[in-house]
């Protein structure tokens, strides 16, 4: 699903963003925050995963992608919590 595909970009995006604004921090990035963002990194894996097993019928298609758009809501608010 092109959808998915779309939301799931825009998750790698702001990880890697983030992941940017770490390195550029260096060691003033404590580890409570490199740990914070590890922990959203697997969340990231298993959420992408999901986007590629996602199978459905034309009717449930909508409330899928609208489900998958909430859970990548969820994700990019804990991204954008992680305070560098």
């Amino acid at each position: 699903m092109r959808e998915t595909d779309a939301i799931v970009a825009e998750v790698r995006k702001a990880l890697a963003v983030k992941q940017e604004e770490i390195n550029k921090a260096g060691t003033s990035a404590i580890a409570f925050v490199k740990e914070a963002f590890k922990k959203r990194q697997k969340e990231f894996s298993r959420f992408e995963q999901t986007a590629f097993g996602l199978t459905c019928t034309a009717s449930q298609k909508p409330d899928i992608i609208e489900s998958y758009k909430k859970d990548a809501k969820v994700l990019l608010g804990e991204i954008s919590r992680i305070l560098v």
